[in-house]
Formats: structure tokens, C-alpha cells, sequence
């Protein structure tokens, strides 16, 4: 029961902030972000934290509260590398680059930004290799179909070719019958012609 309250006022505090941050009540929405980020720790909810410490550093660059931005980008940093979750490092990259860079340390912010690129670069190049097997596994699929059903056709025609010799097989044996049967007759009546003269 304590946890389910906990979660409840913590998803309550978190879309309260919400509201704050979209009307730019940035103080509000600070006050309420924090007591959401206390409720989630409790709860143990590791992307939420990270979600909640991304909505903390930017309420903080927003009201150019530079020192307090900085504490949250870093916390998230390494929550977000603790945790293993890539989004969150990648956003924390862009944010520490943007950072560094309105502080006039660009030798910083050019250190994230590659960082950043680095990441979503990586992302990129498995969400490519992933749709080319992806492509390349149905190009195979509809080749075997192709195969399949060229081989289909070819027993159908072998089918066809076998009945067909079957047919002229039959028809040849059947002319040869009918042949051998009219000779045989012509012959009979030759020699009845012979035997009885006129």
C-alpha cells in the first residue's frame, strides 16, 4: 500500500512539473521534479530517475541556473552509465556540449559533441546492419520462393511431358494395331482372291 502511494504521488509530482515546465513556472516545476526524484528513488525506478534528472537539467539551463544544471547533467551522466541506458547518455552528451560551449570551453563541449556524434553514430550504424539483414533475410525468403515455385513448374511440365508421351506412346501402339490389322486384312482378302478365282 506504501508503495502504491509513493508511486502515485510521484507520477503526481512528475505531471505537475510537467505543467509547470509547459506554462515556464520553472520554479514550480523544479519543486515538483525534486520531490518526484526523492518518490522514485525510493521505488527504485532507474529510467525514470534518469527521465526526471533530464527534466531537472533542463528546467535549470532554462533559467540559466548554470551551477545547479551542471550537478544534474552530471548526476544523470552517471546514472545513465550506471544504468546502461544509452538515450540518456546520448542526451547528456548533446546537453554537457551545449553547455561547455555557452561557457566558452569549446575544447569541452567539442569533446561531448563528438561523443554524442560517436553514440548516435553507433546507433545508427545498428539500426542500418539491422534493416539490411532484415532486407537481405526477405530478399533470401523471396528467392527460395522463386526457386520453389520454378521447381513447381518444372514438375508440372515433366508431368505434362510424361502424359504427353504417354498419349503419343498409346496413339503410335493404337496406329501400329490398326496398321497391322488392315495389312492383315488386305492380305486375307488377297488370298481369298487368289484361292477363289473368278
Amino acid at each position: 500500500y506504501k508503495l502504491e502511494n509513493s508511486v502515485y504521488y510521484q507520477v503526481q509530482s512528475y505531471n505537475t512539473g510537467m505543467l509547470a515546465e509547459l506554462t515556464h513556472n520553472y520554479p514550480d516545476a523544479i519543486a515538483n521534479y525534486k520531490t518526484s526524484l526523492l518518490l522514485t528513488r525510493q521505488n527504485d525506478d532507474p529510467y525514470q530517475e534518469c527521465t526526471i534528472l533530464n527534466k531537472l537539467s533542463e528546467c535549470f539551463m532554462k533559467t540559466e541556473d548554470n551551477n545547479s544544471s551542471k550537478k544534474y547533467l552530471d548526476t544523470l551522466l552517471g546514472k545513465s552509465s550506471i544504468y546502461g541506458i544509452k538515450f540518456f547518455k546520448n542526451e547528456v552528451y548533446k546537453k554537457l556540449a551545449s553547455w561547455y560551449r555557452r561557457h566558452g570551453n569549446y575544447k569541452q563541449a567539442d569533446e561531448f559533441m563528438q561523443r554524442y556524434t560517436s553514440l548516435n553514430d553507433s546507433k545508427e550504424k545498428k539500426k542500418t546492419v539491422n534493416e539490411i539483414t532484415r532486407i537481405e533475410g526477405k530478399y533470401k525468403l523471396e528467392q527460395k520462393d522463386v526457386e520453389i515455385n520454378q521447381l513447381k513448374k518444372i514438375s508440372i511440365l515433366q508431368e505434362l511431358s510424361i502424359k504427353q508421351k504417354k498419349w503419343l506412346n498409346y496413339f503410335l501402339a493404337g496406329s501400329a494395331l490398326i496398321m497391322s490389322l488392315a495389312v492383315l486384312m488386305i492380305l486375307l482378302n488377297y488370298k481369298q482372291k487368289q484361292n477363289f478365282p473368278n
